[in-house]
């Protein structure tokens, strides 16, 4: 696509959503009826496109389909933030919901400069516990009592957090071959598999259901559960 063809379509795409949210496919046939492109793996670039430049973002589903919204209506009316206080915010979202992670994770995921993903972590206030994974300071939220989930195996959708949130993915990766780097989900025919909260291997579409395989052998109780989502999977798009 030129620039003046991914100019188009983000003004096609602001037109569109500045009346509401839009399931994905709708908002396809709707750029469509306007002359755009959308064929030939150009839709997901243009939502990419439209995401990084403010326009659009995902907001919640209709039906089973991810549904977009204008940025401004999705997140609504916004007050000032000092830059201490808004560094202080982002890395309490962060910790809450991911963790142990070290300053460098944050780094990574944010895009902040070391020196500032550090004085975020710092600003971190009660409620957060502190550990250290390989020699480095980590934080995370303290989540009490609360129960291990009883199922810990999936089949992660592309560019899962689970994966993408941290630099360094050695505490997901125990089921790995010695040796081997976890890979970053950026290829959507290859997505990961997690059996028993560790990267085990990947998986790919098979007409409405799912093929997984490991990187390394698995236990019978290990693959029985790999199965079970794929199973999961199958019934969600049948």
């Amino acid at each position: 696509m030129g620039a003046g063809d991914v100019a188009e379509a983000l003004r096609a795409v602001s037109d569109e959503l500045s009346v509401g949210r839009v399931a994905r496919d709708e908002l396809a046939e709707r750029l469509a009826a306007r002359g755009v492109s959308v064929g030939g793996g150009r839709m997901p670039r243009i939502l990419m496109a439209a995401e990084l430049c403010g326009l659009a973002c995902v907001s919640g589903r209709i039906g089973r389909q991810f549904a977009y919204a204008s940025m401004e209506d999705a997140a609504g009316p916004s007050g000032s933030l000092g830059r201490d206080e808004a560094l202080a915010r982002l890395a309490e979202t962060y910790f809450s919901s991911r963790g142990p992670a070290t300053a460098s994770d944050f780094a990574w995921w944010s895009g902040l400069s070391a020196a500032d993903a550090a004085r975020g972590m710092e600003s971190l206030g009660s409620g957060f516990e502190r550990a250290s994974c390989g020699g480095k300071a980590a934080a995370f939220r303290d989540s009490g009592s609360a129960d291990v989930p009883e199922r810990r195996t999936f089949l992660m959708p592309d560019y899962d957090e689970y994966v993408l949130c941290y630099r360094d993915r050695s505490a997901v990766s125990g089921l790995l071959p010695l040796g081997r780097k976890a890979p970053i989900n950026a290829d959507r025919d290859k997505r990961i598999a997690i059996v028993r909260g560790q990267i085990c291997g990947e998986w790919t579409e098979s007409g409405k259901g799912a093929s997984a395989s490991a990187f390394a052998p698995l236990t019978d109780g290990e693959r029985s559960e790999l199965d079970a989502a794929a199973a999961r999977y199958a019934a969600f798009r049948s």
